[in-house]
């Protein structure tokens, strides 16, 4: 705007001096002919000055656009995350889910913080589902959920892998204390035979996590554990993965499981 003024300044006093382009043949012309340049250049001006308004609020429009873009993008990203790492019935993580938390939980223990998993699998689940039907199953599954959850720590990772098999990470636990959770977990899914109107039960295997197998060889190791148990209808609901035991059923009512 400064410019602006000068050129105007620079022009009228040429304009009375008879110099300039907007010279006439007289003073009066040469007044007239300058207001017209000088309105015409105040009109091109304005509309620059539009123009330039126009495109700083258009930059800032397309920046606020990028930032509500960029926001549904990390919202999306964390919904297919959440899709793709968790089970949708119960909200607990999957297979896929579980398996990075077993192997964090691997190399953690290779460093010393040692762990302990629980492979559990529902008892008669199939004869439930039969007899009440789906729906009543799916009660039944979150039923479980939530009973994992409620017995589990913050810090524990908790995971249904597929059809009535369910996991916990017991973080930083010792055997003696995994037996106890365990065993305590056990007995809170009878009680829910009541609410559930059919048998519940849940039997399990206990692997310690010490660095020694690798995530797949941890589960496998508990998984069947959790196959012996089920093997002696007569015995205990947790056994300790044979290659893992330091504890026999004498010392916490767990059995270990056949090497």
């Amino acid at each position: 705007m400064i410019s602006v003024d000068l050129v105007a300044a620079v022009a009228v006093v040429a304009a009375v001096r008879l110099r300039g382009p907007f010279m006439g043949s007289s003073l009066n012309t040469t007044l007239l002919s300058l207001q017209a340049a000088m309105c015409a250049l105040g009109i091109a001006v304005l509309i620059l000055a539009t123009l330039v308004n126009q495109r700083a609020e258009a930059l800032l429009a397309v920046e606020a656009s990028r930032d509500v873009l960029e926001q549904k993008v990390r919202e999306r990203t964390a919904q297919l995350e959440e899709l793709a790492t968790h089970d949708p019935l119960t909200g607990l993580l999957n297979r896929r889910g579980f398996a990075g938390v077993l192997v964090r939980a691997v190399e953690q223990a290779r460093r010393g913080h040692a762990s302990a998993l629980l492979y559990g699998d529902l008892d008669d689940f199939k004869v439930c589902n039969d007899a009440l039907g789906h729906a009543a199953g799916d009660t039944a599954l979150v039923g479980v959920a939530d009973t994992l959850r409620a017995e589990a720590r913050s810090v524990d990772a908790v995971a249904r892998l597929g059809g009535d098999e369910f996991a916990v990470l017991l973080d930083g636990a010792t055997l003696p204390s995994a037996l106890t959770v365990s065993e305590r977990i056990c007995g809170r899914i009878e009680e829910l035979s009541v609410s559930v109107g059919a048998r519940m039960g849940m039997s399990a295997g206990l692997a310690v996590v010490d660095g020694t197998l690798d995530a797949n060889g941890v589960l496998d190791a508990a998984d069947r554990a959790m196959y012996s148990t089920k093997a002696r209808a007569d015995g205990p609901r947790v056994v300790v993965a044979g290659p893992n035991a330091t504890l026999d059923a004498d010392d916490h009512g767990a059995g270990a499981a056949d090497s």
